[in-house]
C-alpha cells in the first residue's frame, strides 16, 4: 500500500550503488516536474530508503514537503543490499544486455528537453504531483495481449525477485493501455494469474517522454565496491 509520508521522515541508506551525475540529476528533476511521482519511493519500516535515492534528493532541492512510499518489512543488511541490487534493475525495463553505457547512449540520441516543453509543469505537494496516488486497476491478462511484443523474460524474471518480497509497483500506462514503463510486472502477474493489477495511467502526451525517463534515465552502478562482500557471497 501506498503512503504519503513528509520526505524528512525517510533517510538515504549508506550502500546504494548508484553514483550521482549532475546532468542526468537536472533530468530527474524535470522528470518530476512532468511527470510527478508515477512510482512510490521504497523503504523499510525504519524509513531507510531501498529504491528511489536519487527522487528523493530531487524532491528535497525541489523544495516537496511530503512523498509517496511503500513500506516494505525490516530486514537484515545483507537482504536490503540484495534487494537494492534488485531495484536498480527491476523498476525499468531494461534486457539482460542493457548496461549504464547504452542506455546513456541511447537516451542521448533525443532532446528530452525540447519533448517536455509542450508538457505542463505539476505543481509539488498537490494531488496531480502523485500520480501512484490515484492508481487504478488493469487486467493483466488484457495488457500483456494488447503490448505482448513488448515482452521481456529479463524485466519480469528481475520484477519477479520484488514481487516475491511483496513489494509492489503500479504499471505505468497511457491512454490507450499502452505499457509506458513496466512490461515485466504485467508479465510476471499474468504468469502467475494475478488478473487485476494497479495501474499508473499518464496522457499520450506524457508517453514517449516517460518512456525515456522511466526506462532509460539511470545513474551509474558503483556496485563493485560499495557491494563487494555481497556479491562475494
Amino acid at each position: 500500500m501506498i503512503q504519503m509520508v513528509a520526505l524528512d521522515k525517510i533517510h538515504a541508506s549508506t550502500y546504494n550503488p548508484r553514483k550521482s551525475d549532475p546532468k542526468r540529476l537536472d533530468l530527474l528533476e524535470l522528470s518530476l516536474r512532468k511527470l510527478g511521482f508515477v512510482s512510490p519511493i521504497v523503504v523499510d519500516q525504519g524509513g531507510e530508503i531501498i529504491s528511489g535515492h536519487q527522487r528523493s534528493y530531487v524532491a528535497s532541492r525541489m523544495g516537496v514537503k511530503m512523498v509517496p512510499v511503500a513500506i516494505i518489512p525490516r530486514m537484515t543488511l545483507d537482504e536490503r543490499k540484495s534487494l537494492n541490487i534488485v531495484f536498480n534493475r527491476a523498476t525499468n525495463d531494461l534486457k539482460r544486455n542493457d548496461t549504464c553505457q547504452t542506455v546513456k547512449e541511447y537516451i542521448s540520441q533525443y532532446d528530452v528537453e525540447a519533448m517536455a516543453k509542450d508538457l505542463p509543469d505539476l505543481t509539488p505537494d498537490t494531488p496531480e504531483f502523485y500520480p501512484c496516488m490515484h492508481t487504478k486497476t488493469g487486467d493483466s491478462f488484457e495488457l500483456l495481449k494488447k503490448n505482448a511484443g513488448k515482452r521481456n523474460q529479463y524485466a519480469t524474471n528481475m520484477y519477479g525477485s520484488l514481487a516475491r518480497k511483496k513489494v509492489e509497483l503500479p504499471t505505468v500506462v497511457d491512454e490507450d493501455d499502452n505499457v509506458v514503463n513496466g512490461i515485466g510486472r504485467v508479465d510476471y502477474y499474468a504468469q502467475h494469474n494475478v488478473r487485476p493489477i494497479p495501474i499508473c495511467r499518464i496522457t499520450n502526451a506524457q508517453a514517449q517522454f516517460a518512456n525515456l525517463m522511466l526506462n532509460y534515465l539511470t545513474m551509474d552502478f558503483d556496485i563493485q565496491n560499495r557491494y563487494a562482500d555481497t556479491l562475494r557471497h
